[in-house]
């Protein structure tokens, strides 16, 4: 188990100086009050953020079964023609879907069949 001085010091060791004084005092407090554990979470807050202020938003999209990355391009150009926002995909498998595809973001429920037919 590494300890509290221990981490500081690799801080100090690999961090200061490679990264911005703001950043390294930032992961410094986190080491200080055992929360360095933490960070995985801020990063994805981090990511929320940056897509908020860019003006993406989150779009479930739930299909029968995984969708290959081609037709996943497909459907975030299409949603992006159809939408007032640039998507950012959330993909799930719900077998119950039957060939059908669910989109759903901050808006009310969609339902859109996807595949032949």
């Amino acid at each position: 188990m590494v300890n509290r001085d221990q981490k500081l010091a690799l801080i100090d060791r690999v961090v200061a100086g490679r990264a911005s004084e703001m950043f390294t005092n930032f992961l410094r407090v986190l080491a200080r009050h055992d929360r360095l554990g933490l960070l995985p979470l801020i990063l994805a807050q981090c990511g929320f953020e940056n897509e908020k202020r860019s003006g993406k938003k989150r779009v479930q999209v739930i299909s029968a079964q995984e969708l290959p990355a081609g037709t996943l391009d497909k459907i975030r150009d299409r949603l992006a023609a159809l939408l007032a926002f640039p998507p950012v995909l959330e993909t799930a498998v719900d077998r119950k879907l039957l060939g059908a595809c669910a989109f759903a973001w901050e808006t009310p429920f969609m339902m859109v069949r996807c595949g032949p037919g």
